[in-house]
């Protein structure tokens, strides 16, 4: 019966990461985020399907989606000068009204 406790916690998390995958795979070409989105997807739905009791399950799936946040944001290109990193590409700043 552990697998009824074990499974939705892991599947929602595991469609997420496929989602966003399959969504920066149609905007963009192959790269190693779409690759690393599926691999851990695939990860959370191994150790989902596993013996691991849910508490533990919880915790090392933490670690993989901090892991894969953390890699994701420190391969992340710079943001273009003259921006602030909040705005949207389409959004003027300051100094380019100004000009």
């Amino acid at each position: 019966m552990l697998w009824t406790t074990r499974l939705p916690l892991g599947a929602g998390l595991a469609a997420y990461l496929v989602a966003m995958a399959v969504i920066r795979r149609v905007t963009r070409a192959w790269d190693w985020v779409v690759l690393m989105r599926l691999a851990v997807a695939g990860a959370i739905l191994a150790l989902a399907g596993g013996g691991l009791a849910p508490l533990i399950l919880v915790a090392i799936v933490s670690a993989l989606l901090i892991g894969e946040a953390a890699i994701e944001l420190r391969r992340a290109p710079p943001p273009e000068r003259g921006r602030p990193p909040h705005a949207l590409p389409f959004e003027e700043t300051n100094q380019s009204r100004a000009s």
